[in-house]
């Protein structure tokens, strides 16, 4: 992505598996009681996730610094929708959108034994300002599925380092691709290149 879009991006998530300790208790007449459940970390696991060049918007911004907002699309399953934010919301939504991201079909299509692999585009939404992660539908017009409050509680909020840019700029985050600034010598070595065959 560094090479060919401009720009990469990876998510660092940090993943936890907890359990419940029940801590017992004797009471004054012997009976053992329970007092409370407290929840441990059992395992902890950083991940690195390299997001899809064109799954990844921003707010405006010549300096990262200046950025208020990160965006990261998924596209999902009713079934991956439902275990996420329940079964009320999945069925709210419409899904429109093949496994490639098209949503060009026709009602037969939807009919078929693929509908069960159409998918809704849901955008996750880091608010810098607000320190919350908004969770938007795309063809949702009743607000947000769900807002989060700040997840990781990280000084500069977001879950992502500066993008990996091809070639820096102290002005613009806008991605510059290296074929860019070499595409018309490459393409007189191309032409030079055919004629030799020739």
């Amino acid at each position: 992505d560094m090479l060919l879009p401009g720009r990469a991006v990876t998510r660092i998530k940090y993943i936890t598996t907890m359990t419940d300790a029940i801590e017992a208790v004797e009471e004054s007449e012997g009976v053992e009681g329970v007092e409370g459940v407290d929840s441990e970390i059992q395992t902890q696991e950083i991940r690195f996730d390299q997001v899809q060049w064109n799954d990844f918007t921003r707010g405006p911004g010549s300096s990262w610094d200046e950025v208020s907002w990160v965006s990261y699309d998924h596209r999902m399953t009713k079934d991956e929708v439902a275990e996420q934010w329940g079964d009320e919301v999945a069925n709210k939504q419409t899904y429109n959108l093949t496994t490639d991201g098209n949503n060009d079909h026709t009602q037969d299509e939807d009919d078929s034994n693929d509908s069960i692999f159409k998918r809704v585009l849901i955008h996750e939404v880091w608010d810098k300002d607000a320190r919350e992660v908004i969770w938007i539908a795309a063809n949702n017009s009743d607000g947000p599925i769900k807002t989060d409050e700040d997840p990781l509680s990280l000084k500069n909020f977001f879950d992502i380092a500066r993008p990996l840019y091809s070639i820096e700029s102290s002005t613009s985050l806008i991605p510059v691709t290296e074929y860019s600034q070499y595409i018309f010598l490459a393409t007189e070595l191309e032409t030079i290149t055919r004629r030799i065959r020739k």
